[in-house]
């Protein structure tokens, strides 16, 4: 089979999604580099790769997080109270999922929460929203067991981060991430 130019251009030009191009020009340039190796080729190129703008990465407005979360209150299931809790403290700090779950009660203090990084073993200090402070003084008033961790499960162990997925799914319909 015989190809010249014009016909990956015209191949090429075919295709609208910039990712699915990416891919298809990664194939060409794999092959072509393939020919030259093997001769077959006298030319050694690559097309260049299209660029892809960045999109903004996804987030809730605070009004969508208290609507979700809005019937929640101090007279709920310590469950309950540990979810809006939850919620609000990833909101209101920005923290990873997993630095949250992380969260021992001594890390709380005067409003601000410290946090070990997860990579080179580095502190930093992250203040708490009143908003969020004020979920988890209600939570913590009933939670009916005594653990080091922030955020418990019904057994008192640290929260997963498959629950902490299942509960931001519940109420919001997001993953933590968002």
């Amino acid at each position: 089979i015989e190809a010249d130019s014009s016909d990956v251009i015209s191949f090429l030009s075919s295709i609208e999604n910039k990712r699915s191009l990416n891919r298809k020009l990664s194939a060409i340039n794999s092959f072509f580099d393939f020919a030259y190796k093997r001769d077959m080729v006298k030319e050694k190129f690559k097309i260049k790769q299209a660029k892809i703008p960045k999109t903004l990465p996804k987030f809730l407005e605070k009004d969508e997080i208290l609507k979700a979360i809005s019937h929640i209150d101090y007279n709920s299931s310590w469950f309950e109270l540990r979810d809006k809790a939850l919620i609000l403290f990833l909101y209101a700090t920005g923290l990873r999922i997993s630095e949250a779950l992380n969260v021992k009660l001594s890390d709380i203090e005067d409003g601000w929460v410290r946090v070990e990084m997860a990579k080179g073993e580095k502190q930093r200090l992250v203040p708490i929203a009143d908003m969020a402070l004020n979920a988890i003084n209600e939570y913590l008033s009933k939670r009916p067991c005594n653990s080091e961790f922030l955020f418990v499960n019904k057994n008192c162990n640290k929260l997963s981060r498959i629950s902490a997925f299942n509960i931001t799914k519940k109420y919001l319909n997001v993953s933590p991430h968002v």
